[in-house]
């Protein structure tokens, strides 16, 4: 499909300094993940969870992008800034959000009439027709909350018992974005987040971690799938072990 119609900052909410993930890069690792859980015979029906959603962008790709694999996703921040434009986004994989967003649009051609707005409407309309079609299958089931990645208390709080089996993230880095909560000087904070996942993990769960080109870090608790390369960026597959 046109990846055009999944543009942060059009038919997507997004706001100053929130970067948005690449849409292929998304899907190609989502697609590596089917594949390790085919090929060992598990479900390919995921609840999918992002501890550094922020926007939520990649969380809202992903589930539009493979509706049928993906049965829940949930999105957690430390920034309440950040969560509430994944409120958005998220609301927008429901008919009643996504035709508030088709208003907003409508609205901006009517007072506007430039063709940037014109065009972000009609894919806002196709995007739509997606959203309707989804129903068939299941309804959109998502939820978001505030928390500390790093602490793993405060994610079994928010949970409540949930279980997730599906962890993909793009971890804090850069300039743009950074580890905002405090942690131990000898313990590195993607290594903490590892740790504090673990018990809202499923027994067969995956992560998949984004992180800077050839960053080093421990995964004590879990089985390394893949690890590759791609641009400035490092991708880490693991499993529970």
């Amino acid at each position: 499909m046109d990846f055009s119609i999944l543009a942060s900052g059009q038919v997507i909410y997004s706001a100053p300094g929130r970067t948005a993930f690449p849409v292929r890069l998304a899907v190609d690792i989502f697609q590596k993940v089917v594949h390790y859980r085919t090929k060992k015979g598990g479900s390919t029906s995921f609840t999918l969870y992002d501890p550094c959603c922020g926007s939520g962008y990649l969380l809202v790709t992903l589930a539009f992008l493979n509706w049928k694999y993906i049965t829940k996703i949930i999105g957690s921040d430390i920034d309440p800034n950040a969560l509430q434009i994944a409120q958005h986004n998220f609301s927008l994989l429901t008919p009643d959000g996504i035709n508030l967003r088709i208003e907003q649009l409508s609205q901006l051609v009517s007072s506007y009439g430039k063709s940037s707005h014109s065009e972000t409407l009609e894919n806002a309309r196709l995007f739509s027709e997606k959203v309707n079609n989804f129903q068939g299958e299941h309804n959109f089931d998502g939820y978001l909350f505030q928390a500390d990645a790093t602490k793993s208390e405060d994610l079994i709080k928010n949970l409540e018992g949930q279980k997730v089996n599906l962890v993909i993230t793009d971890i804090p880095y850069g300039n743009r974005t950074s580890w905002m909560g405090e942690t131990p000087e000898n313990l590195p904070s993607i290594e903490l987040m590892l740790s504090s996942l673990l018990p809202i993990l499923s027994k067969d769960g995956i992560v998949a971690l984004v992180s800077p080109k050839r960053q080093s870090f421990n995964y004590s608790g879990y089985k390394r799938l893949t690890k590759y390369l791609i641009g400035k960026r490092q991708v880490t597959i693991l499993e529970v072990s």
